[in-house]
């Protein structure tokens, strides 16, 4: 089972986002199936077998987003 601490090694180990293909292919190598990341405090769910799940704590405030939008 993967933990958050590996997939946060990830990046220290293979540096920038022109290295995007290799990070996705790590993640598959841990048993990541799928993960998903949020904009509103930039937190990330990393999803594998057997219901298996981990999530990365926030990394921001919450961005307020409004409930209607404006064309002006």
């Amino acid at each position: 089972m993967f933990t958050i601490e590996h997939i946060n090694d990830l990046p220290a180990r293979l540096g920038s986002a022109r290295t995007l293909p290799e990070y996705v292919q790590a993640l598959k190598a841990l048993g990541v199936e799928r993960y998903e990341s949020y904009l509103a405090d930039g937190h990330s769910e990393y999803f594998g077998q057997g219901g298996h799940r981990v999530d990365s704590p926030p990394v921001h405030e919450v961005l307020p987003v409004a409930e209607s939008t404006s064309r002006a």
